[in-house]
């Protein structure tokens, strides 16, 4: 969605989110509740980037935290190991942003632990697929929540336990980068 002016990127930010939801009136009649229920999670999303203000934000990414996680369970009974991947994906950015505004402790600590929890599954999912691009965006994500965020909100001696999964999720990153041989993953 990068724009150069703020009246640009939320024009981009309403059509994203009209084709999100013509995504999801498709898969509606197609039958398909765990697509349209995955396409309505990320129409809110970009409806999410539209306000401002904090309150309606949280709501928001709390409701496509909730529809995600009930595709996610829908996709399971299809066996769709991908869309499930992909999906966890999203929960990923949605449980960052959630994190980020968390009103108390407690909140937080929920969004991370889903969030580790989380990427921890789109990581082997994603390996198992063999797909090196995502495995790359994922492992970042969660290394953002297990090396930054878990700092802030962990005590110290469960932060310094997570050192672990820290060094075995850098081997991935570097692993994937190092097959995907693109410039930009080769940078991460």
């Amino acid at each position: 969605f990068e724009s150069g002016t703020r009246p640009e990127f939320k024009e981009r930010v309403w059509k994203a989110k009209a084709h999100y939801e013509q995504a999801k009136m498709l898969y509606e009649k197609l039958g398909s509740a765990a697509l349209a229920k995955r396409e309505d999670a990320r129409a809110k999303f970009a409806e999410f980037w539209l306000h401002e203000d904090s309150d309606n934000r949280r709501e928001i990414v709390e409701g496509c935290l909730g529809l995600s996680s009930e595709a996610v369970l829908l996709f399971g009974h299809e066996n769709e190991v991908e869309s499930i991947a992909q999906t966890h994906k999203d929960i990923l950015v949605y449980a960052a942003e959630a994190l980020r505004l968390a009103k108390d402790w407690k909140s937080a600590i929920a969004h991370f632990e889903t969030a580790v929890g989380v990427g921890k599954k789109a990581i082997e999912e994603f390996k198992a697929l063999g797909k090196d691009e995502d495995v790359i965006e994922v492992v970042h994500q969660t290394l953002w929540f297990l090396a930054v965020k878990a700092e802030s909100l962990l005590e110290p001696a469960r932060f310094q336990a997570l050192k672990e999964e820290v060094a075995h999720s850098e081997v991935d990153l570097r692993e994937a980068s190092e097959r995907a041989g693109t410039e930009y993953a080769l940078c991460l």
